[in-house]
């Protein structure tokens, strides 16, 4: 049904100012389809995304890969780049004791929390659409209270995996480091390590 929507203009107008948030924190230089961006929305969904156009005259169709499999893939991408970037980002990891160095990787050990104060340091917890099937469920208000709470936490973390990953397939990860990782995430102001 969303995939159908997708394709409904009144759809597109009715969340255009969630997607253009995203697409301004993402920045110019890497554009996404409204499509895109509504499964960075809805982070939890598993929607076929098209990763790949088909080429004139081909005789196969266009390529799309499974949401679930981008959020697997934006995972990797961000657990490589918080080791790689800030932990291990130069030599000086080489003269740290253990208990330095610990407590350097620790920082980023809780990384739902990260993101969720990424996402809400960026405003973009307010854009995701979580899932909900704890309005439906009937349970008592303190109880869907809290689990309101984990599915729109749980939904942020995947809709930025989601995000990460639909960049990666699209972009590369060279230009994903270049346009959107050095940028944003290492920003002396806004970055992980001020959130962290």
């Amino acid at each position: 049904v969303l995939e159908e929507l997708c394709d409904s203009p009144e759809f597109e107008a009715v969340l255009r100012v969630r997607t253009e948030r995203v697409q301004a924190f993402l920045g110019s230089k890497l554009p996404l389809t409204f499509h895109e961006l509504l499964s960075i929305l809805c982070g939890l969904s598993n929607m076929n995304i098209k990763t790949s156009p088909l080429p004139t005259g081909s005789l196969f169709g266009d390529v799309f890969t499974q949401q679930d499999a981008l959020r697997q893939l934006g995972a990797r991408f961000f657990d490589f780049h918080c080791a790689n970037t800030l932990v291990f980002g130069d030599l000086h990891y080489l003269s740290c004791t253990a208990e330095e160095l610990e407590q350097s990787i620790s920082i980023f050990q809780d990384k739902e929390s990260l993101i969720m104060k990424l996402m809400n340091a960026s405003d973009l917890s307010e854009c995701v659409i979580p899932y909900r099937g704890v309005h439906s469920a009937g349970l008592i208000k303190n109880r869907a209270t809290g689990f309101r709470q984990r599915i729109k936490s749980r939904t942020c973390v995947a809709s930025f995996y989601s995000m990460l990953g639909i960049l990666v397939r699209k972009f590369g990860s060279e230009a994903v480091v270049r346009d959107f990782w050095n940028p944003k995430m290492l920003h002396p102001i806004h970055g992980l390590l001020r959130i962290a």
